[in-house]
């Protein structure tokens, strides 16, 4: 096997992820030791982007709307305590809001929610697998029809008909008025943060509430 250049050592070891690691492991390449020990060196000595440096490079443009203007936040505080006494547990409220955050690409929200789920009990199988609950087993009939319910309801644009009677029928057959208004109220508040905190860029893991 032919020895490797030290231009493509350069090349190979830029992209692997912890490749010092990788280089040692890898005992059955008919590679010289010395070369592998010079590619894993290199390597090591390349810099590398930690969440400190790239937290500083995300500022947002000013403070979220609810901090600059003191009177939204009290009848916003009284919506978000409606929405836990019609009946729908906490634990689906939290992936309603989580799901509505994905698609609309808040990660302000994002974030916040999920770190607040899991305070709350939630575990990592299902807070990694909203994005994909269709194809994931790990959510109940309920939690299924309600993160539907989220999907048409935030995405309102995308067809004629954004609820469709087969989308408000598999909600309704698990939750009363009461709770589907719980549902349409959390849906509500969720898309009204993210549309707060999108274009003013606010930065996920900045904002007091969403440490808990």
């Amino acid at each position: 096997m032919r020895e490797m250049g030290e231009t493509e050592v350069r090349a190979k070891t830029h992209v692997l992820i912890g490749a010092k690691t990788f280089f040692r492991q890898l005992s059955n390449w008919r590679w010289p030791a010395r070369r592998w020990v010079e590619a894993a060196n290199f390597f090591e000595a390349q810099p590398t982007k930690n969440k400190e440096t790239t937290m500083k490079t995300l500022q947002p443009r000013m403070k979220a709307p609810a901090a600059v203007l003191a009177d939204i936040m009290p009848p916003i505080q009284a919506l978000l305590a409606a929405t836990y006494k019609g009946g729908v547990s906490p634990q689906t409220l939290a992936l309603v809001h989580l799901r509505v955050s994905q698609i609309n690409g808040c990660s302000s929200c994002v974030d916040g929610g999920a770190r607040l789920a899991k305070k709350a009990g939630e575990t990592d199988d299902r807070l990694f697998a909203v994005s994909a609950w269709r194809d994931a087993p790990y959510f109940t009939e309920a939690e299924r029809a309600a993160m539907e319910l989220a999907e048409s309801v935030t995405r309102l644009s995308d067809r004629p008909d954004p609820v469709p009677d087969e989308v408000w029928d598999r909600a309704a057959k698990h939750y009363d008025e009461a709770g589907l208004a719980t549902l349409l109220l959390s849906i509500g508040i969720t898309n009204l943060f993210n549309r707060f905190n999108i274009p003013t860029r606010q930065v996920a893991g900045d904002n007091e509430w969403s440490k808990g």
